[in-house]
Parts: structure tokens; sequence; C-alpha cells
């Protein structure tokens, strides 16, 4: 039993170590402010507006879901403060 338990770490640890590292996904995650009822504004100062009709809330912090591979196209936006209140909550 503990020669098969070793022969599977030695292949987990084989392959493991042959498998290429992945250079990410193309997605990345950003905070922006609203700096408007429709603008985001990066650190960087790139704005990006908002043409889906939401409302922003002036001034709150929003997590970005931006893909980087087409170019830099907002796929998602969530108020901070919502995912806090979410993990609390799953806590």
């Amino acid at each position: 039993m503990k020669k098969l338990i070793a022969l599977f770490v030695t292949a987990a640890i084989m392959t493991a170590h042959t498998v290429p590292a992945t250079t990410g996904d193309g997605y990345k995650e950003a905070e922006a402010v609203a700096t408007a009822a429709d603008v985001l504004t990066l650190d960087n100062g790139d704005t990006i507006r908002l043409y889906n009709g939401d409302r922003l809330s002036i001034g709150e912090t929003y997590i970005l879901l931006i893909d980087e591979y087409n170019d830099g196209e907002l796929l998602d936006y969530s108020d901070i403060e919502t995912i806090e209140l979410d993990k609390n909550l799953l806590s």
C-alpha cells in the first residue's frame, strides 16, 4: 500500500513539473471610483463610460472585471461594499 501511495505521489509531482505555467486567462480585476452616475475612473486616470442604463453611486469604489485581450472591454463590475457584505454573510 505504501508503494502504491509513493507511486501516486511521484506521478503527481512529475505531472506538475511537466505542465507549462500559464500566464493568465486574459482577464484582470481593477478598482475604479464612480466619478459620475455613468462614469468609472481608474487609478491611472482612464475612464470607462457605462451605456447600459445602470446608475452608479458617485464616490463609491467598484471592482471591475476587464478583458485584456478584447481592447480592455469591461465585462462586469460590482460595488466593493456589496462584495464585502457577501463575504461576511458567507463566513
